[in-house]
């Protein structure tokens, strides 16, 4: 119970930034509709904001997409950006994923949550409607791929990677007014950036349905409140640690005289007292790890488990290394343990 309760604990806060990575891999991001408008932020504002606060070394990114409808599988009408293969294969190759080249008059269907669109599209063919105009293309199947930030009212998890050429043919009758701009930005470290957050929020023209998003606020504010959780958590944890350990310490002491008699024996048959020793501290070490391995072995399940569930991915790496610090810290009890009981069957 120990293991999983302290190993619950940090599992969530060893992870706490992997869970804003569940809404996309940029820092913050915003969508203006329209390549020129800048209708979220004036032009140049939030580079001033970031140099200001000295992040200056941010990368940034950003495409101009050009929204289609398509008929799922379902029957449903679902909306979803198109995107040149330059622009998305730039992206892929900084953030380590595979790049698509779809040969002209084919789609890459492309999606960054396998959990919620596995299975949206699986025809040979699909035709995309741009603005009442249709457009047939041969379909290359759906995967998984580059993770831009989620803005649920214009981009879900889904987007068509397409030809330079096609993309151009098809964004070319679409006026610049109608297009939409992706803008991201990655920081180094996102610790200490309420006071940013705060100033890019005052700084905001217009902020339509969600247009502009802060996974670092989410981060922060997630630590904010979880400082406390973790603060109390440890502490609590650390009661039970000691609580658990001392029962088995104490429970020494309840088998001492037997231990005294049989420490006598074993000294009248001729055996030296480092001999006796080393075989009661064995007996002590048994009694004392045996539990804890076995439960060890059961909490790494459980944890691994947690993580997979919460985090969509189970870190062996994580729970291991949480595992073989607890185990660390009973092995430092039981060394000051042992001779503190020695001195008392002495």
């Amino acid at each position: 119970m120990v293991v999983t309760a302290t190993g619950t604990v940090f599992l969530y806060f060893s992870s706490m930034q992997d869970m804003w990575r569940t809404g996309g891999v940029h820092s913050f991001s915003y969508i203006e509709k329209g390549i020129s408008t800048h209708e979220v932020f004036e032009e140049g504002a939030v580079e001033k904001l970031l140099h200001h606060y000295e992040y200056d070394d941010f990368q940034y990114m950003s495409f101009v997409g050009v929204y289609a409808s398509f008929q799922s599988n379902k029957g449903e009408t679902t909306i979803v950006p198109l995107i040149k293969e330059s622009e998305y294969n730039q992206e892929a190759r900084k953030q380590r994923q595979k790049t698509y080249r779809p040969k002209k008059g084919t789609v890459t269907l492309v999606y960054y949550n396998k959990y919620n669109n596995s299975n949206v599209y699986n025809q040979k063919e699909i035709q995309l409607q741009v603005m009442n105009q249709p457009y047939q293309f041969v379909f290359n199947g759906q995967k998984e791929g580059v993770q831009f930030n989620h803005h649920p009212s214009y981009i879900n998890g889904l987007f068509f990677v397409m030809n330079d050429e096609d993309f151009d043919s098809i964004a070319n009758q679409v006026p610049d007014s109608e297009k939409m701009i992706y803008r991201g930005y990655t920081l180094s470290n996102i610790e200490k950036t309420k006071k940013l957050n705060e100033d890019l929020r005052r700084h905001i023209k217009q902020d339509n349905n969600n247009a502009f998003r802060s996974n670092m606020e989410l981060y922060v504010n997630m630590k904010e409140v979880g400082d406390i959780t973790l603060f109390v958590g440890s502490f609590i944890s650390i009661l039970f640690f000691l609580t658990s350990c001392s029962i088995v310490y104490f429970k020494w002491f309840h088998n001492i005289a037997s231990d005294r008699k049989q420490y006598g024996a074993l000294s009248k048959l001729g055996m030296t007292k480092e001999e006796v020793w080393k075989i009661s501290r064995w007996q002590l070490c048994m009694l004392f790890f045996a539990p804890i391995i076995v439960g060890s072995m059961h909490s790494a399940v459980a944890l691994y488990t947690f993580h997979n569930t919460l985090f969509m991915d189970g870190s062996f790496r994580k729970v291991g290394l949480f595992i073989l610090f607890y185990i660390a810290a009973c092995i430092i009890y039981f060394f000051f343990a042992q001779r503190e009981y020695k001195k008392h069957l002495d």
